[in-house]
């Protein structure tokens, strides 16, 4: 499977064809099983974070989940400044939330990349975001 392929380049190229059939596939369980499928490792190469963010905007996928779980297992220091990105920067609330999730179960890095960049986060984005990431220590780990 390209995905799991030893050549970065070739990785890359089946996550980012992965990430767009997510936008186009219709929601539901289909979907819901194609982005799992990425949770089962440890350790997640960081070609495949093009794919996991993109899952974050489903709406099938709640804060907190198994997506979650799985960005939070990529290399931390791509995946950090990726996730704050789309905290600032996204279009979607609800992916928002979920980045804020993951960054909250991704340790003392991560922690104070979020709130430095709270700082500079708009609201209601902020407040978004400050929910998500305060759910997970309120509850004291994923939601699943």
């Amino acid at each position: 499977m390209a995905i799991q392929d030893h050549d970065p380049v070739k990785r890359r190229e089946a996550t980012e064809t992965l990430a767009e059939a997510v936008k186009e596939m219709t929601p539901g369980e289909a979907r819901i099983q194609l982005m799992i499928r990425f949770c089962g490792s440890s350790q997640l190469p960081k070609e495949d974070l093009p794919f996991l963010l993109e899952a974050l905007h489903a709406e099938e996928i709640r804060p907190g989940s198994y997506i979650s779980m799985a960005v939070s297992s990529v290399e931390p220091d791509v995946a950090i400044p990726a996730l704050i990105d789309l905290i600032l920067h996204g279009n979607c609330e609800h992916a928002c939330e979920c980045a804020a999730r993951a960054l909250s179960e991704m340790g003392p890095q991560a922690e104070k990349a979020f709130n430095e960049a709270m700082a500079d986060c708009p609201e209601p984005r902020r407040g978004v975001a400050l929910a998500g990431f305060r759910h997970t220590k309120r509850e004291g780990g994923h939601h699943w």
